[in-house]
């Protein structure tokens, strides 16, 4: 993202990986589940950081 400022990168990134959606579905599957999982990764090829979001369920990852 050249020319983009520092302070923008992560609101592009959030809108980018729906992080309020996203957060919202896992807390849901919390409720049910017990825990909620957020899985954040680097992607060197693209250099974008992926965000995986879960429900723990009896210590496995749905």
């Amino acid at each position: 993202m050249p020319g983009t400022s520092v302070r923008q990168r992560p609101g592009e990134w959030a809108e980018e990986e729906l992080l309020a959606p996203r957060m919202q579905q896992a807390e849901r599957g919390a409720v049910r589940s017990g825990d909620g999982v957020y899985t954040l990764a680097w992607e060197p090829s693209n250099r974008w950081a992926l965000l995986r979001t879960g429900a723990l369920c009896g210590g496995d990852l749905e």
